[in-house]
């Protein structure tokens, strides 16, 4: 059986990155509540600010890091969109 790793980001032709249309809200951060954890279609997380509503990209890892709790009941692994 094949793995596929996550598409890289989808850039525009200035090389600003573009954000998935598809998002899962899978945690949030341990220490400021105003920060959940999402999960894009593209395989990456990213960190959006509830103060503001922006949704920033976290450096690209499989693992957010120990300062976000995850949801157990979203293993990434299955995201219905994630194929």
């Amino acid at each position: 059986m094949d793995t596929l790793s996550p598409p890289p980001r989808a850039a525009t032709p200035s090389g600003a990155w573009t954000m998935p249309n598809i998002l899962a809200a899978v945690g949030e951060h341990r220490h400021d509540p105003d920060h959940l954890l999402l999960l894009g279609e593209d395989g990456l997380y990213y960190d959006l600010r509830l103060t503001d509503g922006a949704t920033l990209p976290l450096p690209p890892t499989q693992d957010p890091g120990d300062e976000w709790l995850l949801d157990p009941a979203t293993d990434a692994g299955d995201m219905d969109f994630l194929g």
